[in-house]
């Protein structure tokens, strides 16, 4: 007999034979999982409240040990932030079962943290954002990259956006410099995994209350990179401007100095994984579980 586990039907992407070698995987908001959303689960108190609290904890302790994750690291990414935070800076520790560490910081916003050994994971709750992750010869840098940590969130419609911004692709290639200061980029590697397709990710330039930003989104995107890249990160320019968030990143670090940079695996355009723009409403709601550790 087969005994089905919460990762059975989990995307799953790895780079084994490498200097960092570590795993990822997606795992769907099922009838068995329940919810994935972290956002209630911040202190040891937490996870003695409701039960739903309690079976997220469980739930949660179970996939990590699973994956032999000693100790997991959750930043607060809802605010797309683009900041990498040092892991020491997530203080606030909860005791899982299985006896996982889990460490969060309600009060410090952050997209990314560092992976520094082997059983050392990141952990965030997914709707159809990708996650990156940068690896150089000794350090691992993993990050949710949405497309307010990519791009600054509102422009005029000629491209001019509101506010000065650093992509969390370059917020996690300067990290990796601290962190590997004589590193060269051309031994650096970076993957994007689990973000939604663009065909999923409309961005319509005549919808009447979003257009006029939209308009000035894809202004910005042409200036910044010029036409022709721009073309491969909107498909439909004139219409429905669907968004790929994927090609973006790969792009943003590939002009950082990274070439070793592709998208890894992106979430099924059909099924059960939840995102943001879902046709179903109650995986429009949902979340994934998304665990990217260490095995080396």
């Amino acid at each position: 007999m087969v005994t089905k586990t919460l990762l059975d039907g989990a995307l799953r992407f790895s780079i084994r034979a490498a200097s960092v070698p570590w795993e990822a995987v997606c795992i769907p908001e099922t009838e068995q999982s329940g919810s994935w959303s972290l956002k209630d689960l911040y202190c040891q108190d937490d996870t003695s409240g409701s039960i739903a609290a309690r079976l997220l904890a469980a739930r949660l302790g179970a996939v990590l040990d699973e994956c032999n994750v000693v100790k997991a690291r959750a930043p607060s990414v809802a605010p797309s932030s683009g900041k990498i935070v040092d892991h020491l800076e997530l203080k606030d520790e909860i005791l899982l079962p299985q006896r996982i560490r889990l460490f969060r910081n309600r009060e410090l916003p952050a997209d990314g943290t560092l992976l520094r050994k082997r059983g050392d994971a990141f952990v965030m709750s997914g709707g159809g954002c990708p996650v990156i992750v940068l690896t150089g010869d000794s350090a691992c840098v993993v990050a949710h990259a949405s497309r307010e940590s990519l791009l600054p969130k509102e422009f005029e419609e000629d491209g001019r956006p509101h506010e000065e911004h650093e992509s969390v692709v370059e917020a996690s290639i300067r990290k990796l410099r601290e962190l590997e200061p004589g590193l060269p980029l051309d031994r650096a590697s970076l993957r994007v995994l689990f973000g939604i397709t663009p065909k999923q990710f409309r961005h319509p330039v005549h919808d009447s209350h979003h257009g006029p930003n939209n308009r000035g989104r894809q202004r910005y995107l042409s200036n910044r990179y010029g036409e022709e890249a721009m073309a491969n990160f909107i498909r439909d320019p004139e219409g429905e401007g669907y968004l790929d968030l994927n090609a973006l990143t790969v792009h943003q670090a590939r002009e950082c100095g990274i070439e070793n940079a592709k998208t890894g695996s992106v979430l099924p355009a059909r099924g059960g994984f939840a995102h943001t723009r879902h046709p179903n409403p109650s995986l429009a709601k949902g979340r994934n579980l998304v665990v990217v550790h260490r095995l080396g």
